[in-house]
């Protein structure tokens, strides 16, 4: 975009031309927990250039029709659009109360998704999420309970409402895991009925703990022998929808394939793919109790361009208090250069080391980068310095649940500087 291109020569003239180098909630984390992390290499400091280099590079800019053919029109892409603006609002809101602890924050987002979309498939964790987010703040919880229990009286989040009393400690843990093993070992043998008998109950004693996503797709492959195909089909067609564990999800994938007949493999991260002509054959072998799931040793963080992104602006708790204007210079900011593109603006303490500002949602890499460009192109605050204001960079809503975790920016940053210039 213009706007990109016009940030890459003032980046250029300030940095010059560096070398290019080679589960559902964290407080009650249901299901996997993070596999190990690997170190990322150090970032190479870029050499100095000379002001008349950087000042000679020469950009070609778009023309007027070129920027007008890009807004998408059709329906297909607003479609698109407003489904990652769905994903968007639900990501956040989850973020801001589970991981960052901003439960009215979360309750903007959550409540705007649900003026929306009123008919998203992410309503009944929204409104169990609201319901959480707003006894937090000593508000008034009751009205998302009672919709919750109207609408979705069968859910796991209404289950859980009804029984306040179990949570998801490790006791709990410990007896949906052997009640899972149990249930399983009865469908391998064929005896589908007890099976879904004892899901249904575990279900129902312990609705949210680190197996109910596992004992949900056990359930499913149960009603694909006693409910019939379409009812089967439709079942994974929705936990796919709502399932976090990625692992389970590319399963109930690959057994969607297997069913409809769009594709009998299931293709891996690494590249190479295995034939899966049997679904129960599938199950066996990644379904299993006791089975690993997940490869092991991941990078701490993923490039995923088409994800949900946020802008981060972090600083030094100090300097935040010498920017109390800044929320609302951004605010004028966002509505002189970004008036329909539904920004919101957060502010959250961050570590001892950091308060951060949050700006989102963009629904992907391209449309966060964007807005960096032109925040370091155009927007000026007395006690905003150029050097923070180049500090500033973009993340993924998953890796930005890494980075919560590990709060360490620096390591971020390493890969930021390697993934996205």
């Amino acid at each position: 975009s213009l706007a990109m291109q016009q940030g890459a020569i003032e980046f250029a003239r300030v940095w010059g031309n560096p070398p290019l180098e080679d589960n559902w909630r964290r407080r009650n984390r249901n299901f996997q927990e993070s596999p190990a992390l690997v170190d990322l290499p150090e970032l190479p400091e870029a050499p100095e250039t000379p002001a008349e280099e950087s000042a000679a590079i020469t950009v070609t800019l778009p023309d007027k029709e070129s920027l007008l053919e890009s807004i998408p029109r059709g329906p297909e892409s607003l479609q698109a659009m407003n489904k990652d603006l769905e994903e968007a609002y639900f990501n956040l809101g989850k973020l801001l109360f589970f991981d960052l602890d901003e439960p009215a924050l979360s309750i903007e987002y959550l409540e705007k998704l649900l003026e929306n979309y009123p008919e998203t498939h992410r309503k009944p964790e929204s409104l169990y999420t609201l319901f959480l987010a707003t006894n937090a703040i000593n508000g008034n919880p009751a009205r998302y309970a009672e919709q919750l229990r109207t609408q979705f009286p069968e859910s796991q989040y209404t289950k859980s409402l009804n029984n306040p009393e179990r949570g998801t400690g490790n006791q709990d843990n410990v007896a949906s895991a052997e009640n899972y093993k149990n249930a399983y070992n009865m469908y391998m043998a064929g005896d589908y009925l007890t099976a879904r008998s004892v899901i249904q109950n575990t279900l129902n004693n312990y609705p949210l703990t680190q197996n109910t996503e596992r004992l949900l797709l056990l359930d499913i492959m149960i009603g694909g022998k006693v409910d019939g195909r379409e009812v089967y089909q439709q079942r994974l067609e929705a936990y796919v929808q709502n399932t976090e564990d990625t692992a389970l999800v590319e399963l109930a994938k690959s057994m969607l394939a297997d069913l409809t007949g769009e594709g009998l493999k299931k293709t891996f991260d690494d590249g190479y793919s295995v034939p899966v002509p049997d679904s129960i054959a599938y199950v066996r072998e990644n379904l299993d109790p006791d089975g690993e799931l997940e490869s092991a040793d991941p990078p701490a963080y993923t490039f995923e361009p088409d994800q949900t992104h946020i802008f981060l602006l972090a600083m030094e708790p100090q300097q935040s208090e010498q920017n109390k204007n800044l929320t609302a210079d951004l605010e004028n900011f966002h509505n002189k250069n970004f008036p329909n593109e539904r920004l919101r603006t957060g502010n959250i303490s961050f570590t001892r080391e950091h308060a951060v500002v949050i700006i989102s949602p963009f629904s992907n890499a391209d449309e966060a980068m964007a807005y960096r460009e032109e925040f370091l192109k155009s927007f000026n605050t007395d006690s905003l310095t150029e050097e923070l204001k180049m500090s500033s960079f973009v993340i993924s809503i998953k890796n930005f649940q890494e980075l919560n975790k590990r709060k360490d920016i620096e390591e971020y940053r390493t890969f930021y500087q390697e993934s996205y210039h």
